[in-house]
């Protein structure tokens, strides 16, 4: 399955968008005037926010989601955040997932690039998964090492640029109806990782029946928590 296939798999299986839209609905509050939303993918999130914005820009360089815009209001730019340059500020900035596809060089650069691009009242919005339980594991399974996690990266930057956030969680359930299905989903999380889940996909599939079956159910369920992170530019 290429990018597109494995994302879709992922959002079919799990709540997390919703749940993640359900949050930021919260935090926004009220309409602003701009969004930009950054690494959009399918447009899951923005699309969802629309009708809070009068304008959404979307930054998304795989150009096999440009279907997903055309009846939408959004201002799409195929190309990546590095690349991408505006004079435009925006009152909400939101990064979702983000972070784990950019460079260790460039992680830096593109939180300030983000932050600069802020109306002064305005919020950039991160949200990251957590190593906490089961997928910690997991992704320690497919990586054979310790798992340093994107979210303690991303604290670890903010407290280097003296950035001060607010921070809560969600806990999205992941469910099949075989492990095998499970460890498909799992594919979409462990693409940078060249090529270890394929190694490890047996050793998945056993932990999955093993420790993720819930017998009263008769599904196989993943938790994990992610955290969204809330940045005011003043």
């Amino acid at each position: 399955m290429n990018y597109k296939a494995n994302f879709t798999n992922f959002l079919q299986s799990c709540d997390e968008k919703e749940k993640e839209i359900k949050a930021l609905k919260t935090i926004i509050q009220k309409k602003r005037k701009s969004l930009l939303d950054v690494g959009g993918g399918c447009g899951s999130i923005s699309l969802a926010l629309e009708s809070l914005f009068d304008e959404i820009t979307i930054i998304e360089k795989n150009g096999h989601f440009k279907k997903n815009y055309l009846n939408s209001k959004a201002n799409v730019f195929h190309t990546s955040i590095e690349e991408f340059n505006t004079k435009e500020k925006f009152d909400i900035i939101i990064a979702s997932h983000v972070f784990p596809y950019l460079d260790a060089s460039t992680k830096q650069l593109v939180m300030t690039k983000l932050k600069n691009y802020l109306n002064d009242d305005g919020l950039l919005i991160i949200i990251e998964m957590t190593k906490i339980g089961q997928i910690g594991y997991i992704k320690e399974m497919i990586l054979k090492d310790k798992l340093i996690s994107t979210h303690e990266l991303i604290k670890k930057l903010l407290a280097e640029q003296n950035i001060v956030y607010q921070e809560l969680s969600i806990k999205p359930k992941l469910i099949t109806q075989s492990a095998e299905d499970l460890v498909d989903v799992i594919k979409f999380f462990a693409e940078k990782y060249n090529g270890h889940y394929e190694k490890s996909r047996e050793e998945l599939i056993k932990y999955v029946s093993d420790k993720l079956y819930v017998k009263e159910k008769n599904i196989y369920q993943m938790d994990y928590i992610n955290r969204i992170m809330v940045i005011k530019k003043n």
